[in-house]
């Protein structure tokens, strides 16, 4: 019979997340390089930029990976606290009501980067 530590799972878990930031870092890099470059990201940036994205997202209660991934789309868009600001209260308002679950929120932020964000403003999203 196959018997797993807790180590080893601890292990794999810090792998999958670490993957999972991998995957995250690729993505934004590949979609957005020119508001990477205009926000002066390196490498060591882009990295935190995505770690204290998916915190932020988690604590707003979205843990699905798609919706990590519009929370971090909506990061780079509108801004690191795109949030917590008045220049994105919809957001705001979005993320702050516990009426909605952490997907609703996540389909939310998705919906409204498909259907409100003004492209011309935002020509590398």
């Amino acid at each position: 019979m196959l018997s797993i530590r807790t180590d080893q799972l601890k292990t794999m878990s810090l792998e999958k997340q670490r993957l999972f930031e991998r995957q995250m870092i690729d993505h934004l890099a590949e979609t957005y390089p020119n508001q990477i470059k205009n926000r002066g990201l390196d490498s060591v940036k882009l990295k935190a930029f995505v770690e204290e994205g998916i915190f932020r997202s988690r604590s707003w209660g979205i843990t699905s990976t798609a919706g990590i991934r519009e929370y971090l789309d909506c990061r780079m868009i509108f801004g690191s606290g795109f949030d917590l600001e008045g220049s994105c209260s919809w957001a705001a308002e979005l993320l702050a009501d516990e009426e909605l679950s952490g997907q609703e929120k996540a389909e939310g932020l998705a919906w409204h980067l498909t259907f409100e964000v003004n492209w011309e403003e935002h020509p590398d999203g």
